[in-house]
């Protein structure tokens, strides 16, 4: 038994100093239960705090970038329903052009006027929409998104484009530098091309598969040339028909009176179709050994058509690969992760009608069908065939900028997902294990209540002497 002393009661100061731990105990798990964190303030955890706050930073960073991705595929579908009506227009274009081509159509009475009047207002709807498609007050195929990357890519696309064309018929540029002088060069000064073709060499050509020429392309006084091979049978210059027909010597190969404008390109075709007439004609009268020079004419014919073609094609590339040149935006930033420079860069390429080589930019076409001479025409569908190409193009890689994006944003929303899970077992509490804490200390309290109780009655005992 304690000593009887009634200034202090260690007994109750002892119940009282475990029931206030109790209380503790109780608010604690109180707050925990309250609130649904184990961490409510730094003193639960202060490690645990650090390191919580750390990963939640995180996954909020990771949200928001799943949002920015989200947001970057609308943007990229924007710019991609925009391309597929540009598309559509383009189609109809070649549509257009395929119908003037045929000589069922009548230039005298405007036939293909009209043709060219829907061209023109197609070729106006592109330049139109390629300025009026926003996102956000953003244009996206003006050119002011074309990033260096991109700018990059098209200017070689375009340059391959060139040297195929070209190529078809032999020619070889070989540096980028060429493309780009030759993009510089090419003009409407000279013909209906702005080129002048000549032959290599004044001496008459000798029976070889290939023929070697110059073109030289003049703009401002520059004048630049670019070897050509044309593959085409070579007929001497001063060969003659078989005696027995009655006929001059053939007509020469592909020169430079030949093709150096659609006129004479026609005027060549005309006649070689009326000597090969003649040919016939004699051979009918029983005139013989013009199958071979006849077979010769035939292919320089289409000779003559390729490389009208090709240089149709070429002009009209270089003249993109000139505004693609001066194409200087800075792209976008889509900000694709949680830290800094975690992100992409996407740049949409301008998709106006100078670009696709279509048009001058600004409404006007240079795709003429209101020509009396369908072989000009027909010319004119390997260029439209390139604006398609462009198009196409341009929607495939926003297509598989979308389809990145939508890859991005599943595994933003998978980090996300498990980052969130690492952050719960830090900071979130353990309802069951706090419930458990809760009762005890609520059971302990009753008993400290009790036991203090007692406490303050050991006093009493001190009247017993008093008695």
């Amino acid at each position: 038994m304690s000593n009887m002393v009634i200034q202090t009661n260690v007994l109750a100061l002892n119940s009282h100093r475990n029931l206030k731990g109790i209380g503790e105990k109780q608010r604690v798990a109180s707050a925990h239960l309250s609130s649904g964190y184990r961490i409510n303030s730094a003193s639960d955890d202060a490690s645990g705090l650090a390191i919580s706050e750390k990963m939640r930073a995180q996954i909020r960073g990771l949200d928001m970038a799943s949002k920015n991705t989200q947001d970057g595929i609308s943007l990229v579908q924007t710019a991609e329903g925009g391309l597929q009506e540009i598309d559509n227009m383009v189609q109809r274009i070649r549509e257009l052009t395929v119908q003037a081509a045929n000589d069922t159509n009548d230039f005298v009475t405007a036939d293909r006027k009209k043709l060219q009047d829907e061209i023109d207002q197609l070729t106006q709807g592109i330049d139109q929409m390629a300025g009026q498609v926003e996102f956000n007050a953003k244009k996206l195929l003006d050119g002011s998104l074309t990033d260096a990357a991109t700018r990059g890519s098209l200017l070689a696309d375009i340059g391959v484009k060139i040297k195929n064309a070209m190529g078809a018929n032999g020619a070889t540029m070989t540096a980028a530098s060429e493309v780009s002088a030759m993009a510089g060069a090419l003009s409407a000064g000279s013909g209906a091309l702005g080129v002048q073709w000549q032959a290599a060499t004044s001496t008459d050509r000798t029976w070889a598969s290939t023929v070697s020429y110059n073109a030289t392309v003049t703009q401002g006084g520059v004048t630049g040339s670019f070897a050509l091979t044309v593959s085409a049978p070579s007929v001497p210059n001063s060969a003659q028909a078989p005696s027995d027909t009655g006929l001059a010597g053939p007509l020469t190969n592909v020169s430079t009176s030949n093709v150096s404008s659609a006129d004479a390109v026609t005027k060549y075709i005309g006649a070689i179709d009326k000597y090969v007439g003649d040919l016939q004609d004699a051979k009918k009268n029983g005139a013989t050994g013009v199958d071979e020079i006849m077979a010769d004419l035939a292919y320089n014919r289409q000779a003559a058509l390729d490389i009208y073609a090709g240089l149709e094609l070429a002009s009209a590339m270089t003249k993109s690969y000139e505004a693609t040149a001066k194409l200087n935006g800075t792209g976008l930033w889509f900000q694709t992760g949680a830290n800094s420079e975690q992100g992409m860069v996407v740049g949409i390429g301008k998709v106006t009608s100078d670009i696709m080589g279509i048009g001058k930019g600004n409404g006007i076409s240079t795709i003429k069908v209101d020509k009396p001479i369908a072989i000009e025409i027909s010319s004119q569908i390997d260029v439209v065939n390139n604006a398609l190409q462009y198009v196409t193009s341009q929607r495939a890689k926003l297509g598989a900028v979308a389809n990145r994006l939508e890859y991005t944003k599943a595994s933003l929303d998978v980090s996300s997902e498990n980052l969130s899970a690492s952050e719960s077992r830090i900071r979130d509490a353990d309802m069951g294990k706090e419930m458990m804490k809760l009762t005890a200390a609520n059971i302990l309290a009753q008993a400290g209540t009790s036991m203090l109780a007692q406490a303050n009655q050991n006093p009493q005992n001190v009247l017993q002497l008093l008695r």
